[in-house]
This record gives structure tokens, C-alpha cells and sequence, in this order.
């Protein structure tokens, strides 16, 4: 353990040991404004540590012990609506995660297991209807089920042609860039297979095609 590790280790300890049902602000924005804070409780190496927005609004509250985070941790957006929740356990997410749209309906679900996704997750148009439904397993995904904007479902069971808006990081020659593209492409066993087309949402002119199989790029042709 370095010695400034030992120093705030020590601090800690010395704050758990004489503080009780006390705040103590860790961090303070520029305009003075609390930025970290932590709320000490009676139980001994416990505490909610809370993060706030510049603006003073919440952003998040985790509960601690022994430093770790363990327990329920909720986050807001910067209007106080609520942004998401998890739960803690020794550090990693355990358990149901979920997301909401700033209308308050709910935007992601799904379940982790030492801080991955497993089994069904759904992400959720801001309208409350589904838009993904993927399946987690061996840190491998699997698109199951996907719905557009318009409530009809283009992939079932994992087959399927999809069609949406995406963004492509690099150009023809490999260089940094975004370009804003819809994307059709197929889906087989719940996974990128066969041609994919990809064009310019600027002019609608195809720019890139793509071969997959079990979602590996087989081929790559830029027009």
C-alpha cells in the first residue's frame, strides 16, 4: 500500500470512528457547491456517498461498506427525474439494472452477474414500447428480437432484416471520422449473417457493403 493510499485509508477510518449520522463533503464544485459527499450512519464503515450535479442536483447516491460499494446505487438526470438504478455487491453489479427516458418511462432492463449482462435484456423505445430484445451469455450477445419506431417487428426469434440509423467511425482510407448511415442488414440465428449495406443518410448513396458470417466480417467493399 502506497503511503498516500495508507493516509486516506487511515482518514477514513478515523472519520468512521468519530463521525455518526454526520455529512462530510469530500469535493466542491468551483462555484462552492458540494460535488461529493458522504452521509455516515450509525453501522459501522458505512456510508451513502452522493455526487452532485454543478448546478446542486443530485446526480447519484451509492451506498458503501468498507469502502466498497454494496447496496442499492440510484442515478438522476440534472432535472432530478430519475436516471437508473443497480445493486452493489462487493464492488460489481448484482442483480436487475434498469434505465429510464427523462418522460420517466422505462428505457433499458436487464440483469448482471458480477458486472456482466446475462440472460434477457430489453431496451425500450421513450414511447414505452420495446425496440431490442437481447440475450447475454459467456459475454457473448444475441439479438433476439427487434421492433422500429413504428411498433413492426423486423427480427424475430433471432432471424430477420434490419434496418436502422447508425454512425460509421472511419472512412474508405481508415481515417477517423463520423459519417451518419442507414444500415440494412441481416440477421440469422440472432446474428450478424450475410450482406450488410450501408448508405450515406446525407445523399442516400451506398458507400460500404459488408459480408458477415456469425457476426464476422468476412469481406469489405467501400464504394
Amino acid at each position: 500500500m502506497t503511503v498516500f493510499k495508507l493516509i486516506i485509508f487511515l482518514t477514513t477510518l478515523s472519520l468512521f470512528s468519530c463521525k455518526t449520522n454526520n455529512k462530510n463533503i469530500i469535493a466542491k464544485w468551483e462555484n462552492g457547491k458540494p460535488k461529493i459527499e458522504r452521509v455516515y450512519s450509525d453501522t459501522p464503515n458505512c456510508f451513502i456517498e452522493k455526487n452532485f450535479y454543478e448546478n446542486g442536483q443530485l446526480a447519484s447516491e451509492t451506498k458503501f461498506i468498507d469502502s466498497t460499494k454494496n447496496g442499492e446505487s440510484v442515478a438522476y438526470y440534472k432535472d432530478g427525474k430519475l436516471l437508473g438504478k443497480c445493486i452493489y455487491k462487493n464492488g460489481k453489479i448484482n442483480g436487475e439494472v434498469t434505465e429510464f427516458h427523462k418522460t420517466g418511462s422505462l428505457m433499458f432492463k436487464g440483469n448482471q452477474i458480477d458486472g456482466n449482462l446475462v440472460g434477457t435484456a430489453t431496451h425500450y423505445y421513450d414511447n414505452g414500447k420495446p425496440e431490442t430484445e437481447l440475450y447475454y451469455k459467456d459475454n457473448k450477445v444475441f439479438l433476439v428480437n427487434y421492433w422500429d419506431s413504428s411498433g413492426m417487428q423486423q427480427i424475430i426469434n433471432g432471424d430477420g432484416i434490419k434496418k436502422f440509423q447508425d454512425y460509421l467511425n472511419k472512412n474508405k482510407n481508415g481515417n477517423d471520422t463520423t459519417i451518419n448511415v442507414f444500415v440494412v442488414g441481416i440477421y440469422k440465428d440472432s446474428l450478424h449473417n450475410g450482406l450488410w449495406k450501408y448508405y450515406n443518410v446525407t445523399d442516400n448513396k451506398l458507400i460500404l457493403e459488408r459480408d458477415f458470417k456469425d457476426d464476422k466480417i468476412i469481406s469489405e467493399i467501400w464504394k
